[in-house]
């Protein structure tokens, strides 16, 4: 994992406030499209939910007070770890379920940590409350694929947790890469294109490695014709997904 500083890491919070912005109630299977697949719904619709909006930069999620959890709608949220020094990240988008009011840090705990969120955009939550809970209990289907939501993101800690353990840090990035586009990318002419606003210190933190580290070995794949910048906010993946051997390559 990066050893940066925990003042720095809270000085580069304070210097990006959030900005929360009022919307309207949503239909959140209007919104997120494959929650309802296959469902029977129509003589029962769900309740309208509450949608948070918020923008760039650190974010509270306890405050929002939704007990069933928070939907993401749209954007990009990151959450980060921080022990000893050191911090690893995990990132979310659409879909994902988060549970604000889990307790974040235990104060009692024999290894203390702490964890902070910012959205990397603008960011739209749906909040499921106690009526949506209600709703649910008449439709437990739509309770099981709220969790396989939550067991997704366990399985891709877990997927990570196997990931930073690569040696060469440009397979690392590699792999990285192609599993956020499993997700989260786009066919194009050349490939896959990735449009999430990864910049090399979020990358840093995602492989567990220092950020001058990252850049230099994103440029090796660029030169070896396997990524292109395709924006300020984007990439393009070439080629095809890496094979395992990549890993063992020496570096």
């Amino acid at each position: 994992m990066r050893g940066d500083s925990s003042d720095a890491v809270r000085r580069a919070f304070k210097r990006t406030k959030v900005r929360k912005e009022s919307a309207g109630p949503v239909n959140v299977f209007e919104q997120v499209l494959d929650l309802a697949d296959g469902l029977a719904l129509k003589g029962c619709p769900p309740p309208l939910v509450r949608q948070i909006v918020i923008g760039p930069g650190t974010w509270d999620p306890s405050v929002e007070g939704a007990r069933f959890g928070l939907l993401m709608l749209s954007g990009f949220l990151v959450r980060r770890v921080e022990l000893a020094g050191r911090r690893s990240a995990e990132l979310l988008g659409q879909g994902d379920v988060l549970r604000p009011l889990e307790i974040e840090a235990d104060p009692w705990a024999m290894v203390p940590s702490r964890a902070t969120w910012s959205a990397l955009d603008t960011v739209r939550l749906a909040a499921l409350d106690a009526r949506f809970a209600s709703w649910c209990a008449a439709h437990p289907e739509v309770v099981s694929r709220l969790y396989s939501r939550i067991l997704r993101r366990s399985r891709t800690l877990a997927l990570r947790l196997a990931l930073v353990q690569l040696p060469r840090v440009l397979a690392r990035l590699h792999f990285l890469l192609w599993h956020l586009a499993d997700r989260f990318g786009h066919t194009c002419r050349e490939g896959v294109s990735l449009s999430v606003p990864l910049t090399h210190s979020l990358l840093a933190d995602l492989v567990s490695a220092a950020r001058p580290t990252v850049t230099l070995a994103l440029g090796e794949l660029e030169q070896h014709g396997l990524l292109r910048r395709s924006s300020a906010h984007g990439w393009t993946l070439l080629g095809r997904p890496p094979p395992a051997a990549l890993a063992e390559e020496p570096g």
